[in-house]
């Protein structure tokens, strides 16, 4: 699988999509600190058998081509990252749920640790400034289950 390419089996099918993000780790050779390439990022559309279809945006910046996938994909939910200085931060995940024309999000990539700066509350409160305060912020704890 690569990006736009598609795997489907009974029960769902999974498109990888771009991503905008950096992609590094240190690590030592022959004793020596060096950074290491990670390779490219990505995001995934999870489309279900009964139809629902989920976004998972992963690491990514905000790009005008999440417009696209909502024109291909219809994406009912979106996972989106909040945390800012390495993603998106609220302002900008806001205007993706606009570009994506969704109405329920799951923010995600925040406190962390303490540079990310993005909160749940800010999140919603860009949306309610972007007009989209009608969308439900479903905000999860780390291990916490959800469902639809």
């Amino acid at each position: 699988m690569n990006k736009g390419g598609t795997v489907s089996t009974a029960r769902i099918s999974v498109t990888m999509t771009e991503a905008i993000h950096s992609s590094s780790y240190p690590s030592q050779v022959n004793g020596e600190d060096v950074v290491v390439y990670g390779g490219e990022p990505a995001g995934f559309i999870l489309k279900f058998n009964n139809g629902f279809t989920l976004y998972c945006a992963g690491d990514t910046g905000l790009f005008g081509d999440m417009a696209l996938l909502k024109l291909l994909y219809q994406p009912d939910m979106a996972i989106l990252p909040i945390g800012d200085r390495f993603t998106m931060g609220p302002l900008q995940a806001a205007h993706a749920v606009k570009l994506l024309g969704i109405n329920s999000v799951i923010p995600c990539h925040f406190a962390t640790f303490p540079i990310l700066s993005g909160t749940p509350e800010s999140f919603e409160q860009e949306l309610k400034n972007a007009e989209l305060g009608h969308v439900k912020v479903h905000t999860l704890m780390p291990g916490q289950k959800f469902s639809l």
